[in-house]
């Protein structure tokens, strides 16, 4: 069984409030015990910024590193297949004769 259907709060123009920049950057995410979901949702500072340029980086770098190293560990076996057709291939010439 569902709850109680409730609305958004709409806060009009007029009420905006000004954030300090000293408040701490941050998503917070609560339940009541109505079991009625929470999203505060506050402007990400420049150390926040900081920080999720380095992850962002660093998580393309990791898979621009596995890309590449799956891309190198083909190349060998596309050259032995390669060999081995060539050599079966000069096998079959001289085994026919």
């Amino acid at each position: 069984m569902r709850g109680p259907h409730t609305e958004p709060e709409i806060i009009p123009p007029d009420r905006v409030e000004i954030e300090s920049p000293r408040q701490p950057a941050a998503t917070w995410v609560w339940i009541d015990a109505a079991g009625t979901r929470h999203i505060q949702v506050r402007r990400i500072g420049p150390l926040g910024i900081i920080l999720l340029a380095l992850f962002i980086g660093t998580l393309a770098a990791m898979v621009f590193v596995v890309l590449v190293g799956a891309f190198l560990i083909w190349i060998p076996v596309a050259i032995l297949l390669f060999v081995a057709a060539v050599v079966g291939g000069l096998m079959r010439r001289y085994l026919a004769r």
